[in-house]
């Protein structure tokens, strides 16, 4: 895992689906974003993407810090620092604009939904848990491993 934060990765997205597809990602849309590429690295990367855990919300998994960043914040134009942060883990930047390219349209509805399902790491720990539980990466890891093929 490198130094880059979950905010990093909520801002290349919002950046690049802005960007690329001219789409303003909502709240919720971007936190089912980050929350399926978190996922999708972490089951065939064996890593995390980076240090911050979802934790289960009424709306599905949620970053907290991307939450407080975003609800302040619109997508920008990347810092050349930034630019070249990102250029040294190039892999990671074709995932996510991979991602993105395949989720940008999904509405906050259909991306709550797919969260919910049951079975789901959301749905797991939210039926025993209290909102703010975080979300055990094993059951993340195992979920997006064996049900990722599926899709939405």
């Amino acid at each position: 895992m490198d130094s880059l934060t979950s905010i990093d990765y909520a801002r290349l997205i919002s950046w690049y689906a802005w960007n690329k597809h001219g789409v303003l990602l909502g709240k919720t849309q971007l936190q089912k974003i980050l929350y399926i590429c978190y996922g999708v690295w972490l089951a065939y990367n064996e890593e995390p993407l980076f240090a911050e855990k979802p934790v289960v919300w009424p709306f599905g998994p949620v970053f907290p810090d991307v939450y407080v960043w975003y609800s302040a914040n619109q997508p920008q134009d990347l810092t050349q620092v930034e630019i070249d942060t990102w250029a040294r883990t190039a892999e990671k930047v074709k995932f996510i604009f991979a991602a993105v390219d395949k989720l940008y349209y999904m509405t906050a509805k259909r991306l709550t939904e797919w969260s919910h399902r049951m079975g789901s790491p959301w749905a797991a720990v939210a039926n025993y848990n209290p909102w703010g539980t975080e979300i055990p990466d094993d059951k993340i890891k195992e979920y997006f491993k064996s049900n990722w093929a599926i899709g939405l």
